[in-house]
């Protein structure tokens, strides 16, 4: 993002942007919400690839990393469902194993015994 806006800028406004280098920086601080100031667009191609640049970086960056984390938090949910079904699976087993032992029916509970 940061160095299409420079490379755009300083094709269409060398005069203002008269290097690369004043481009990034100019880019830099146009992407980081700071504007200085000290570098800005005079012409109205210039002004649009400057507004461009403010409104894509303040929705293009946050929806990445909202998608990036919403990502790996779902990747994180599902792993930890996965071993919560396989250790509810064992508690089942286990509990199944301890009423054959005490040779419990399933209608039978604890308490029913005489």
């Amino acid at each position: 993002m940061v160095v299409c806006a420079a490379i755009l800028e300083r094709l269409v406004e060398p005069k203002t942007f008269t290097g690369i280098g004043v481009s990034l920086w100019w880019a830099v601080s146009t992407v980081g919400t700071v504007g200085y100031g000290d570098y800005t667009p005079h012409t109205a191609v210039g002004r649009i690839v400057g507004g461009a640049t403010i409104l894509l970086s303040m929705a293009l960056i946050p929806t990445i990393t909202s998608l990036v984390v919403a990502g790996l938090v779902t990747r994180v949910q599902r792993e930890r469902g996965n071993s919560e079904v396989a250790h509810y699976e064992d508690i089942a087993r286990r509990l199944a194993a301890i009423e054959e032992r005490l040779g419990l029916t399933t209608d039978d509970t604890p308490g029913d015994r005489s």
